[in-house]
């Protein structure tokens, strides 16, 4: 089980990897809102599945140079 859980986990850093990546490509807009939450709630799994606290989304250094909070 715990090597299924570890398997799990590497796919959801993946999946939160791609996501942020995605994001930086992305104009502000409906698949940008998607990508956003695909990022957030494969942290969420993938925290929970660890056993942590989750923690808030980071903003992505241009939303702060833009001076936008995030999502």
């Amino acid at each position: 089980m715990a090597d299924e859980t570890g398997n799990l986990v590497n796919k959801l850093k993946e999946i939160e990897e791609q996501a942020a990546h995605g994001l930086r490509e992305v104009p502000q807009g409906l698949t940008h809102s998607r990508l956003r939450h695909i990022l957030t709630l494969a942290r969420f799994i993938r925290v929970r599945l660890e056993g942590q606290r989750v923690a808030p989304i980071e903003p992505l250094a241009e939303e702060l140079a833009k001076g936008e909070r995030p999502h």
